[in-house]
Parts: C-alpha cells; sequence; structure tokens
C-alpha cells in the first residue's frame, strides 16, 4: 500500500537516517502515545493539522510504502474504535484536522528508511547527503 508521511524540514535528517518514528496519537486531551502517522491523501493543503504548528510540517511529503499484511498498519477510524476513543474526541480531531478521517492510517512501530520511496520537496545539501 502506498501511503504519505508529511514532514518538517527540521525533522527531515532524523528521518532519512532512522525512519519515521514520531507521531502525536492522542486518544483524550491529556493521554495519547507515540506513532508516526500516515494517509492516503497526497495534498499538502489538505493536512489542515499541521497549521497550528511553528514547523511547516508540510513542508515534505514521503511517499511510503507498507505492505498490506503488517499488522502494526492500522487505519485510525479502527483503532480509535478498539481504543474507545470517545467520539466528541474523534470528532473534534477529524475538525481541526480538516475532516477525512478516514484517509487515515497509524503505524504501530516505526517505518524503517527503506519504506520510504520517495521525498517531495526540498532538501538542504545536509540532508541530501544523509538521503
Amino acid at each position: 500500500m502506498i501511503l504519505y508521511h508529511f514532514t518538517s524540514r527540521e525533522a527531515a535528517a532524523s528521518i532519512l537516517r532512522g525512519g519515521i518514528s514520531k507521531g502525536d496519537v492522542p486518544l483524550d486531551p491529556v493521554a495519547g502515545f507515540n506513532a508516526p502517522w500516515l494517509t492516503t491523501d497526497p495534498e499538502p493543503l489538505a493536512q489542515q493539522w499541521a497549521e497550528s504548528s511553528r514547523y511547516d510540517k508540510t513542508a515534505l511529503r514521503l511517499t511510503v510504502r507498507i505492505e498490506d499484511s503488517d499488522k502494526r498498519l492500522v487505519k485510525w477510524t479502527d483503532l480509535a474504535s478498539t481504543l474507545e476513543v470517545e467520539k466528541w474526541w474523534f470528532d473534534a480531531l477529524d475538525t481541526a484536522g480538516g475532516g477525512g478521517a478516514g484517509s487515515w492510517y497509524v503505524y504501530l512501530g516505526v517505518i524503517p528508511r527503506r519504506n520510504i520511496r520517495y521525498v517531495r520537496g526540498e532538501l538542504n545539501a545536509k540532508e541530501q547527503a544523509t538521503a
């Protein structure tokens, strides 16, 4: 399955060295866990969740390949149901993200560098050396 991970230039070197390992999965206003987010939507302008960050988290779009059989890849709507995320919180996250909860996935682990197939956006010389 081809998915996309949006990130800032500030995070590029770390990701290109060690894979995608970070992402905030908020289960309610005070609790959550760390795991990378992926989406089926390749459009940077659709990533409204990124607007509140001090970094441009849509500066780079990583094209990521995850095997369909990889059980660590979970559709966000299924994960939210399994973890009993309250409807009001799920709806608040969906609204803050611009809608489209059905296009989101959470990866329960580190996505290896080898799974990153393409980087869209400009990398500086240091980042290019890492890639």
